[in-house]
């Protein structure tokens, strides 16, 4: 795990040696009316996408990495909405 901080951006990197698996193409997940009845997992992937401004997957070298982005100042002129 590695963590970047521009002044305007904090970017996370993860990697593991797990098999492929790229969860910027998971189906996205509703709530459900029976949360009672669901099966646990997949929440993980749906708080990454909407606390994060950018998620961005690749393979290398045998390795899951994948790097999340989150936007901390907007450009001057632009005002900054959150979720």
């Amino acid at each position: 795990m590695s963590f970047e901080h521009t002044g305007r951006a904090l970017g996370i990197e993860l990697r593991d040696r797990g098999p492929e698996f790229d969860p910027t193409q998971a189906l996205a997940v509703g709530p459900e009316a029976d949360d009672e009845h669901r099966l646990p997992g997949g929440w993980g992937i749906q708080l990454a996408r909407r606390y994060t401004d950018e998620l961005r997957y690749r393979r290398e070298g045998g390795e899951n990495v994948l790097r999340l982005t989150r936007i901390l100042a907007a450009p001057a002129g632009q005002k900054r909405i959150c979720s």
